[in-house]
């Protein structure tokens, strides 16, 4: 099998963890590529010390250096062929992370990102104060932010987006998760897969707030 590389990235709140979710209980075959998971995983062969997702979220740039992040790149696109056997990839991803002095971002090289080849890119956005009113009543480690700062952070995340799309040739989506449910966006982002060649099997899901 051929399977399709599928980025799916998106600011904090927008229900990105969600729709991955929500995206694997609906069809199949998809394999999801936890990027945090990765990193942790890294850190804990480098050093012997597991940081939990919390710390992650809270601390990225003072437990997470770019030398990191480097090696868990090239690892992932080591792997690629072998999942592409498989079926579909996605990737669950973000490269801007709130720090306390502002953001950080460590993308994908242009180099890397011609090797890995998206088929598809899938960036959520959402309306700032809303996003920030997520992160406040469920923030799962995430640092608290402000209308602000968070819309700043999906402007930057679709950017990043919109550079991968154009290095591979292939369109960005921006999927607005705002007022929707996860369903909804889980829906939005199957026709959009189905649309781009993406092949896959749908199958039922359930329904699940976004966080």
């Amino acid at each position: 099998m051929d399977g399709k590389v599928i980025l799916i990235t998106g600011a904090a709140g927008t229900g990105k963890s969600t729709l991955v979710r929500t995206l694997l209980e609906r069809a199949r075959p998809f394999k999801r590529v936890d990027y945090g998971q990765l990193l942790r995983e890294h850190k804990l062969r480098q050093t012997g010390v597991e940081i939990s997702y919390d710390e992650l979220r809270r601390d990225s740039a003072s437990v997470i250096s770019p030398q990191d992040v480097a090696a868990v790149d090239e690892w992932l696109i080591g792997q690629l062929p072998t999942w592409r056997t498989e079926g579909n990839i996605v990737i669950d991803s973000h490269p801007v992370t709130k720090e306390v002095f502002g953001f950080r971002i460590t993308p994908f090289s242009l180099d890397q990102v011609h090797r890995i080849g998206f088929d598809a890119i899938l960036v959520l956005v959402g309306e700032p104060n809303t996003l920030a009113q997520r992160i406040a009543e469920d923030p799962h480690g995430r640092p608290n932010v402000d209308a602000f700062q968070s819309g700043f952070q999906v402007q930057l995340q679709a950017a990043v987006a919109v550079i991968y799309a154009i290095v591979c040739g292939r369109p960005c989506f921006a999927i607005d998760t705002t007022r929707s449910t996860a369903e909804d966006v889980a829906g939005v982002a199957i026709d959009l897969l189905r649309k781009v060649g993406v092949p896959f099997e749908e199958i039922d899901g359930t329904a699940q707030p976004i966080s």
